[in-house]
């Protein structure tokens, strides 16, 4: 079989669905993957060819001064519009590529983000779509829509019979910030009919909405569909072989002192300064008996080598399975895969939401008494290091964060069940066309 896997995102994005790749082609698969520019080392080590998709680069947009300002300066809403205008600037070139990733394959696998972008290029084949979601964005949802603004999902969390119109709302504002783009791409691909709602783009095609994170956190949508599942998180299992002698470093300095450890990292959130922070942060935890071991992720540095002193230990990556059940506290920004394995290793977490759905995680594993929120503004070395004190002296959430820790390990098999639900959905497509007159 010949699929394509498009992802727009950072490497939390691109990962479940490299974990989904690597089965794929080790059935004999012939799997191609489109990626952004930050991502494409990240499918390279995993032994893929990145097809790149945009010249678009977000890391450098957050990065910059202006990328700080209009973007974490603001509401939720104000983010989406800023990313929604850097993708539009790029949506020519993003198209074209996709078109030519998805050309001759039997099936599309990607995000909701470009879902009407998928099914616009493949509607002449009209093969199957397959579209893996990383947090709720279904009327149906029993929590609060995750990409409301943090004091919006406070309240309607309190009010559940206003949940189901805050997505429809969403769904609404989501079709018309995309029209105009979605309008030029149909044109562009002699789409038969007319689009007034982008959304109807999706209409009379085959998708599997597939909800890959995981029950422990978040229960159950009010209505069952087959063809919209819930299935544990999907995670890559094993590490590149180049990470070896790094990882090795990390088990050392872990191995070396009995204080425990805090981890600290934010992903794809740049923090300013983020030396300065993991330093204060250090000197801080230090006398209180604790370390710290932290990963840049996005964040620029002021120098790029590791640091690795007694109390700081600052690395590119970790193997968050391996590491995270070994700390004491994980200080991190609430990204839909790192709260996952956060979860599952049976540690509080300290989670510093920063845009998009980081808050509904925050909210998510304070609920289970895991852990708590701080939102961005109020982050500082001094905050940070409250907030993990505060942790970890608290048997509540001590006791609350290895509770769920039971439960959340015995939801990361997501990978198979994905398998199972893709190969399920591929039978009943295949089994309903052939079963179509003239067939």
């Amino acid at each position: 079989m010949r699929i394509a896997i498009a992802c727009m995102g950072s490497r939390g994005d691109i990962s479940p669905l490299l974990a989904v790749a690597g089965v794929l082609r080790e059935r004999g698969d012939d799997v191609r993957i489109g990626c952004t520019v930050e991502s494409q080392e990240h499918v390279a080590s995993h032994g893929f060819e990145p097809h790149i998709l945009t010249t678009l680069n977000l890391k450098e947009f957050l990065q910059s001064p202006v990328g700080q300002e209009k973007f974490f300066g603001a509401s939720t809403t104000t983010q989406l519009r800023e990313v929604g205008k850097l993708a539009d600037s790029h949506a020519d070139e993003f198209d074209t590529r996709l078109a030519a990733l998805c050309q001759d394959v039997d099936c599309v696998i990607s995000t909701r983000i470009i879902e009407e972008r998928a099914a616009l290029v493949t509607h002449r084949e009209g093969v199957p779509l397959v579209m893996v979601e990383y947090f709720p964005g279904d009327v149906h949802s029993t929590v609060p829509n995750p990409l409301l603004g943090p004091r919006l999902q406070d309240v309607t969390a309190r009010i559940p019979v206003l949940l189901p119109l805050t997505y429809r709302i969403f769904n609404i504002g989501w079709a018309l910030s995309i029209f105009g783009k979605t309008v030029e791409l149909a044109k562009r691909v002699d789409y038969p009919r007319r689009v007034i709602n982008p959304r109807s783009v999706l209409e009379g095609r085959d998708i599997l909405r597939v909800e890959a994170f995981g029950r422990a956190l978040v229960p159950p949508r009010s209505r069952e569909d087959a063809r919209h599942p819930r299935i544990g998180f999907i995670r890559i299992e094993g590490r590149p072989a180049d990470r070896s002698e790094r990882d090795a470093m990390i088990e050392s300095w872990l191995a070396e002192d009995d204080r425990p450890v805090v981890y600290v990292g934010f992903g794809s959130m740049p923090v300013v300064d983020f030396d300065g922070v993991v330093g204060g942060l250090a000197e801080i935890l230090g006398p209180n008996g604790l370390r710290v071991l932290a990963v840049p992720g996005w964040s620029a540095r002021t120098r790029d080598e590791v640091v690795h002193t007694a109390d700081l230990l600052i690395v590119p990556d970790v193997d968050h399975d391996t590491v995270f059940p070994r700390c004491a506290a994980l200080v991190h920004h609430g990204g839909a895969g790192t709260t996952a394995i956060a979860a599952a290793s049976g540690r509080p977490s300290l989670v510093c939401s920063q845009a998009f759905d980081q808050h509904f995680w925050g909210r998510r594993i304070e609920a289970v008494e895991a852990g708590a929120i701080l939102p961005r503004r109020r982050m500082t070395a001094r905050t940070i290091a409250e907030g993990v004190l505060r942790l970890v002296r608290d048997e509540r959430v001590v006791d609350g964060a290895r509770r769920t820790g039971a439960i959340a390990a015995a939801d990361l098999g997501g990978r198979d069940e994905f398998l199972a639900a893709f190969d399920a959905f591929l039978a009943e497509v295949d089994g309903a066309g052939t079963a179509a007159p003239g067939r």
